[in-house]
């Protein structure tokens, strides 16, 4: 989430820098945001409503819902800046995420760039929306495996996170300079 603010914070500073206003990206048309919206809330909901262990039976139906949800909405909104990046990045997430039960895999040696009691629940498997792998192979390549360097707060990105925070600054820095339609 962090690295996701960074390129939201990125990307205002570059529509700002390129004298834009927040004000034009309320003219950009989106189609469907309820599916975003339901996208994210059930996501967000179903992992604190089941205990993670029962997670790994329902985790596939919960990335399902998520990044099928997603992919839906970037595609109705495919003529916004940076959309076709966001799809790729989320395609590479849920790709990752489906292959491994549902649950965003972790390499095991970019934990120490992660806190102690995330990295906790993690071994532990109370971590409902991650699970560690010790191999580095194949499709695992699409997890969070890069750990953000210092002085960035600690975390773990993968390719799909720095595809979609591109498309965070892609879609600021290009929707708030847009032409206002008359």
């Amino acid at each position: 989430m962090v690295f996701f603010a960074l390129g939201i914070i990125v990307g205002l500073g570059l529509g700002w820098g390129r004298g834009g206003r927040l004000a034009a990206l309320g003219q950009l048309s989106m189609r469907s945001v309820w599916i975003l919206a339901v996208a994210v809330l059930v996501h967000e909901v179903v992992p604190y409503l089941i205990h993670p262990v029962e997670h790994r039976f329902v985790g596939w139906a919960d990335a399902l819902v998520l990044y099928g949800g997603l992919l839906a909405f970037l595609w109705l909104n495919r003529h916004l800046p940076g959309a076709y990046i966001a799809m790729v990045g989320t395609a590479c997430n849920g790709v990752a995420s489906l292959l491994a039960g549902g649950a965003m895999p972790v390499w095991a040696n970019a934990l120490g760039r992660i806190p102690p009691s995330v990295v906790a629940r993690l071994e532990s498997g109370t971590l409902a929306t991650h699970v560690i792998f010790h191999q580095l192979s194949g499709w695992r390549y699409l997890g969070d495996i890069l750990a953000l360097p210092r002085p960035l707060p600690s975390g773990v990105v993968s390719f799909g996170d720095i595809l979609l925070s591109l498309s965070f600054i892609g879609f600021l820095a290009i929707g708030m300079t847009t032409p206002r339609r008359v």
